[in-house]
């Protein structure tokens, strides 16, 4: 959280509510599962995470560089532009 660099890390579960992430580099992060509702993920770079069943809702990925597949993921009220 500290250095907000998690490339290829397992963040699978994580209770990541709240979290301020923006600009962190989590390309291939498996973040599976995890809660991030209300994260700050702001110009966070995001190429090849797994988000598959990831909860976003109130999360902001404003600018952030997100190449990849979407599955089950929860996007209520989430900053995209």
């Amino acid at each position: 959280m500290d250095t907000k660099k998690c490339s290829r890390c397992s963040l699978t579960d994580t209770n990541l509510y709240r979290a301020d992430l923006e600009g962190a580099n989590m390309a291939g992060a498996n973040m599976e599962g995890a809660n991030m509702a209300g994260a700050n993920l702001a110009g966070a770079y995001l190429r090849g995470a797994n988000l598959v069943g990831t909860h976003l809702s109130g999360s902001n990925l404003e600018g952030a560089l997100i190449y990849v597949v979407l599955i089950y993921v929860v996007l209520i009220y989430v900053v995209l532009s």
